[in-house]
Formats: structure tokens, sequence, C-alpha cells
């Protein structure tokens, strides 16, 4: 039996409220719902006001191993980033936005003029001739969120944010003790774990 006249085939990356609209949409989904809880109702309702069982370490094992090399759309992306941080309207990718800063021309120059002025000399121990970092004293997140900076445009031209004056040099070991978020990270990992990632960290900004 062939389809009938008037209902259009499904499209694939096509809405069902694009296709209908909303009113009718709504009605539609309703009705699906209500056919699938009556439906398992009939089978015996086993899930009925039922949360299912946790997922099995191997069953996560093989979605994670069936997902992998798999690409989303920036559309599917956006809404990923929105289910994380629980936010409303999309504004930009948090992870790939700050990295995308610090790889600028303008930090590098900061952290450069933060090491110059204080004589590559960590300002906490006194130690030098060894791996040293440029800490913010106000915080890189703070200060985004303080100017509302949601652009990397806008990131380049917030004078706040290349003040030197807010920079203090540091070793390793101060900037983990310093920086509540790494000492954070260094008590959970270890510190023979956290020195492995450190010598990681190190070899990628040469």
């Amino acid at each position: 039996m062939g389809r009938p006249i008037g209902i259009p085939s499904h499209r694939k990356g096509v809405s069902v409220e694009s296709e209908y609209g909303k009113e009718r949409a709504d009605k539609i989904t309703q009705k699906i719902s209500n056919a699938t809880t009556e439906q398992m109702k009939k089978s015996g309702g086993y899930w009925l006001g039922k949360k299912r069982p946790p997922i099995s370490y191997a069953h996560k094992q093989r979605i994670s191993e069936s997902s992998k090399g798999r690409v989303h759309s920036e559309e599917v992306r956006k809404n990923m980033s929105l289910a994380k941080t629980g936010e409303k309207v999309f504004t930009f990718f948090r992870g790939t936005f700050k990295k995308r800063i610090r790889e600028s021309t303008n930090y590098k120059e900061w952290r450069l003029m933060v090491f110059g002025r204080d004589a590559f000399t960590c300002q906490r121990c006194g130690k030098r001739g060894c791996y040293i970092e440029a800490h913010h004293i106000i915080s890189f997140s703070e200060l985004i969120k303080k100017h509302n900076i949601i652009e990397y445009n806008q990131a380049i031209k917030c004078e706040e944010l290349w003040n030197i004056d807010n920079g203090i040099t540091l070793c390793v070991d101060c900037h983990s003790d310093v920086d509540k978020y790494r000492n954070k990270f260094k008590k959970w990992w270890g510190n023979k774990k956290w020195h492995t990632y450190m010598i990681k960290v190190r070899v990628s900004y040469h």
C-alpha cells in the first residue's frame, strides 16, 4: 500500500516543526507520546514510573568505540555545549575560545613582559634557571566574566587582560600551590602523575 496523498515522506534533516508548523507539530508529538505510553501499558508497562538501570562499564566502552571518528555538526556541538554549561543562549565554545586567547600574540607578549620585569625569577621562592610560568593575580576567567567578553576580538582589545601588573612570575611548584585549580588536580592525581603532566606542558610551550 502506498503513502496516503497529502502526507509527505520523511526527509533527513527536516524537523516535524518545520514540516508542519509548531502547533501541529506539538499535537503530533503528544499523539506519538500517548500511543507509546498505551503500548507500554498493554505490554505490561515494566518501565512506567521506573528508572532504567545504570549502564555497565562494558556497554560504555562499546558506545565509546562506536563513536570514535564521528564528526558532529556545528549545530550539534552548540547543543552539547549548552547542555554542559546549562545556559539558554549559545555564545561561544568555552574551551576553544580560551585556547585561542592563550595562543594569541598578545598573550605570549604579556607572558614575556612579566618574565622580563621579574628577571625570569620565581617571585615566591626565588628560584631561577628553572621552568617558570606567568600567573594571573586576578584570574583569566574572572577578567573575561568581569568585562563580559564573548568574542576573541573583545579579549584582544581588553586592556586589563594584558596589564602586566596583574601578572607574576612563578615556578611550576609555586604556581601549583597558588592556583587553586592546579592545586586541586595536583592533590587528586598525586605527585608522580602531576609531574609527568607538567613535563608534557613544558614541552608543548617550546
